[in-house]
């Protein structure tokens, strides 16, 4: 038997949102922020054991790169810093608030409290956020939020009231999501106030903090993927790569980025044309389309008759109603790559399969199906973009940027799968 790994899934389908009045304490460069790794299995008992390095929050895991996580400071300090999960699939910022008592809100990370910041203000407008998986709702609220020492003193964000069917909200520590879609995005669309809502990245640009209109991500694999393992208690954990405001790392990027124009610039998503899904550097028939890049998504979820051909003649491999595509871990699984603005980007065959918790030899498929959009016939997430880095700017033109990454940054063990690392419970 086995447990069905938990995946997260965060292109917003829909958003009702308001306006802040971003103002900036005081100017940088490029920001960048440490991000760190989370992995659960559905039914797994919570991970409390987390503590803060510097401005990011260190987590242990137990190799499954399910969400990429930082720490942001909402309110007066000191108002303890949240753990956020970072999301490029929309473009609001919301917390769990201290009303929240959904069953889905139970989780270890302490919640935001109004009532303790004297700056924070309600606005009066309510919020619903719908994801890929999972929805939340609750109130818009206006309080300081800084990242890495930069600061909105008025920046608006959710204050969530309600979680449904998003677990890792409700087992682990994380207590809200960093959106980073442009403003004109993640259905940020016209409330009822007639103006759009701008997003903490677009706000600290807007502000005058940030003087380059772009971000980069670099999502470094679980440490139990590479050479460099960390075990505490034994469970592994490590860094999870950095999230660049302003600007990207070049620290880890190997030749020059390639940009893909958004074919609808004023696009709800950071949606570019795939060219083609290749197996073994043959183009899958319709694997041609739009695909929303986001960062909060764990896995690759795409058209059902193309993943079906990827998998259907792979030995001992079986389409679980439930679970999709399962194969024994030691399965020869075709070669895999996608092509965006003509260049070919391989993807790791380690990243491909995931081994279920409870059966060492039981791997599930990291590209799926079953999800629908009128917007795009791909998400792509988490298993593609650890093989890159990623660059998302807003202006003149709206675009992705894909790049390969340094030798030591791209880091890979012979096998992604291997004996479970149970997780444990205490500081």
């Amino acid at each position: 038997m086995y447990c069905k790994t938990a995946v997260l899934v965060l292109a917003a389908l829909g958003m009702v949102a308001p306006t802040p009045a971003p103002t900036h304490i005081r100017k940088s460069g490029p920001i960048t922020l440490p991000l760190t790794q989370r992995s659960v299995a559905w039914g797994s008992p919570p991970v409390s054991c987390w503590h803060l390095t510097g401005r990011a929050a260190e987590l242990e895991n137990w190799n499954r790169d399910t969400s990429y996580n930082t720490v942001v400071d909402i309110g007066q300090v000191p108002e303890p810093p949240v753990n956020m999960i970072v999301g490029t699939g929309s473009a609001r910022l919301w917390v769990l608030g201290p009303n929240c008592t959904s069953s889905d809100c139970q989780g270890t990370g302490t919640p935001f409290d109004p009532a303790a910041s004297d700056t924070f203000q309600y606005t009066g407008i309510d919020m619903t956020q719908s994801y890929g998986r999972g929805s939340v709702s609750g109130a818009m609220g206006e309080d300081r939020v800084s990242l890495a020492g930069s600061a909105l003193p008025s920046q608006q964000f959710g204050v969530v009231s309600d979680v449904k069917d998003m677990p890792l909200i409700s087992q682990y520590e994380e207590v809200g999501i960093l959106g980073l879609t442009h403003a004109t995005s993640g259905g940020a669309g016209n409330n009822n106030t007639g103006t759009d809502y701008v997003g903490v990245w677009e706000g600290l640009v807007n502000a005058g903090v940030l003087t380059d209109d772009q971000f980069g991500l670099y999502l470094k694999r679980d440490p139990v993927s590479s050479t460099e393992q960390t075990t505490s208690g034994g469970v592994v954990h490590g860094a999870g790569g950095t999230l660049t405001l302003g600007g990207v790392d070049t620290s880890v990027i190997n030749g020059q980025l390639n940009y893909v124009d958004l074919p609808i610039q004023d696009s709800e998503f950071w949606a570019v044309t795939l060219d083609s899904l290749s197996m073994d550097g043959v183009a899958v028939d319709g694997s041609e389309g739009q695909a929303a890049i986001d960062s909060g998504t764990t896995m690759i979820f795409g058209p059902a008759s193309v993943v079906d051909t990827i998998f259907q003649n792979v030995s001992g491999a079986y389409n679980d109603p439930d679970n999709g595509w399962m194969m024994p871990c030691v399965s020869a699984i075709p070669e895999v790559s996608l092509t965006f603005g003509g260049v070919v980007y391989p993807i790791f065959a380690g990243d491909l399969l995931r081994q279920s918790v409870g059966n060492d030899s039981l791997c599930s498929a990291m590209i799926g199906s079953g999800f629908s959009s009128n917007n795009f016939n791909w998400i792509v997430g988490a298993t593609f973009l650890k093989n890159v880095y990623t660059a998302f700017r807003a202006k003149p033109t709206a675009q992705v940027g894909f790049a390969s990454l340094t030798d030591a940054a791209n880091v890979r063990s012979p096998s992604a799968v291997g004996p479970p690392v149970q997780p444990t419970t205490g500081a």
